[in-house]
């Protein structure tokens, strides 16, 4: 068997044909047909599921009918964790659905079913999580605010690091919203917000930092109008208005202050509360999916004078993400040469029975991040014979994931099975 890279080919178009009764073998025969030309669960009464029924109505023994009805549980399932994928949760759901009425308290189909449902559960409180922190529903009011919401998760996976991810970005939100009060003078806000982070965050970066700030910091301004300037500025990085198109904006503040007092320590600290909160609203956008939305606080922190490292490690995450949602999503930019990728675990195809002479059949398919052979479609076969031991070997497969940059991500490619007998 040789696999080669192969151009890319439009999928072979079988016309389906009229179902009539018959033998077991009849209906198996109808059912291999439906199967090849990719009719297996619809439509109704014309599809493989159907016909491989109706042969075992009549020969409930029959080994053919059998195994072709395992292979459409082995289509169902695959097409289930295709969705799962994909984040396509009601698709998901009418697949393991079916798999289930297929074999009524099915073990593996319950377990899919569950996992399902666990997933979909999470993917909507996720969603609910960043809602919750657009709309600065950090934590209250109570039981309808991001800290409830990601605690949720956690409840429901544990090691969720977005979750996680979640909690200390509104500890870090809090504890700027306590240092930019506590260099305005107004040391029980600052006091308020800090007790806060330590009730759900006793390990946060910078909490040891904003609880020293907000003892010892002496108020230093002169004059009434630094003093009122700093208190804006406060203010404005407690209602998230960080910078420009808002006005007024934290930062606009802070150098307002700069220009009258150009040795201000609170300014200078307080120019960095805005960096570090702009950075952290680039991540929360990620989290929530809105890559190109994460784009705006990136410029917005790099003019605020965030460091070099900061705005590159921000940029690189916004493009892998952004990447890999187009790839879940099957949008890919060209196929990957096979040669290209490590294969780290080889099916080979069985010459079918029944086969007269050699032949081949082209597959596209995903490589997952996690290496693992997803979405396979047929491109086209010498005949539709081979065209089910070619599927069967290539989800048997297994890869090194590919990476950008040292991280996965999905790729399509291609192989073409030579089958010789």
């Amino acid at each position: 068997m040789q696999m080669l890279a192969m151009p890319k080919f439009a999928p072979v178009q079988i016309q389906p044909r009229e179902a009539s009764p018959g033998e077991a073998a009849t209906w198996v025969q109808f059912g291999e047909e439906a199967y090849a030309a990719g009719r297996i669960i619809d439509p109704a009464d014309d599809n493989a599921l159907y016909f491989f029924r109706r042969a075992l109505a009549e020969a409930p023994e029959n080994s053919d009918a059998l195994a072709g009805l395992d292979r459409v549980r082995s289509y169902l399932a695959n097409s289930a964790e295709s969705a799962i994928y994909r984040g396509d949760w009601l698709e998901a759901r009418q697949h393991a659905e079916r798999l289930l009425a297929l074999r009524p308290g099915d073990a593996a189909a319950l377990t899919l079913q569950n996992r399902i449902k666990r997933l979909e559960q999470l993917d909507n409180l996720i969603n609910r999580a960043n809602t919750q922190v657009a709309t600065a529903r950090l934590t209250e009011p109570a039981g309808d605010n991001a800290l409830a919401t990601y605690r949720s998760i956690l409840e429901l996976d544990p090691e969720n690091s977005g979750a996680k991810r979640g909690i200390e970005s509104i500890a870090q939100r809090l504890l700027g919203y306590a240092q930019s009060a506590a260099l305005a003078g107004e040391n029980r806000k600052a006091q308020a917000f800090v007790e806060k982070v330590r009730q759900f965050a006793p390990d946060a970066t910078g909490l040891a930092e904003a609880e020293q700030i907000q003892k010892q910091w002496v108020q230093r301004a002169n004059n009434q109008e630094v003093q009122d300037l700093l208190k804006a500025a406060a203010d404005s990085m407690q209602a998230g208005q960080l910078s420009e198109p808002d006005v007024p904006n934290a930062l606009a503040l802070f150098n307002a202050v700069l220009k009258l007092q150009p040795d201000s320590e609170a300014a200078r600290h307080g120019k960095g509360l805005v960096v570090r909160a702009l950075l952290d609203r680039g991540w929360s956008e990620i989290d929530a999916g809105n890559f190109q939305a994460a784009r705006g606080p990136l410029n917005q922190a790099r003019d605020a004078g965030a460091s070099r490292s900061q705005i590159d490690e921000l940029k690189k995450e916004i493009d892998y993400q952004a990447a890999l949602a187009r790839a879940r999503r099957g949008e890919f930019d060209n196929l990957i040469s096979l040669a290209d990728l490590d294969v780290r675990n080889r099916g080979v195809p069985d010459f079918p029975k029944g086969a007269e002479e050699d032949g081949w059949v082209v597959i596209h398919f995903t490589v997952s991040e996690e290496g693992e052979v997803i979405n396979p479609e047929l491109q086209e076969s010498s005949d539709r014979i081979f065209n089910d031991s070619a599927m069967s070997a290539i989800r048997r497969w297994r890869f090194k994931p590919y990476t950008i940059d040292d991280r996965p991500i999905p790729v399509r490619s291609r192989v073409k099975f030579e089958f010789r007998s």
